[in-house]
């Protein structure tokens, strides 16, 4: 996963690998702190096709929240 502010905003991009799957979705996740719970930040992303993947997500005003932000992603059903 890499971040890129843009302007007052957080690109995201996530490289999904190895996954054998024909679709999948997948949900970005935030938090403030290392000891809280992730919390979704998106709906779900859809990424057709097989093997390894790409996809990306814009947090508008990701860049101006305090305090920090942590991104994870999951796969969903």
């Amino acid at each position: 996963m890499k971040t890129e502010c843009r302007h007052k905003a957080v690109l995201i991009l996530a490289a999904l690998f190895g996954l054998a799957l024909p679709a999948r979705a997948t949900v970005l996740l935030d938090q403030t702190a290392w000891t809280t719970n992730f919390t979704d930040i998106s709906s779900p992303i859809i990424i057709s096709g097989s093997g390894d993947a790409m996809t990306n997500y814009l947090d508008s005003g990701g860049a101006t929240n305090v305090p920090s932000r942590y991104y994870g992603i999951r796969l969903v059903p």
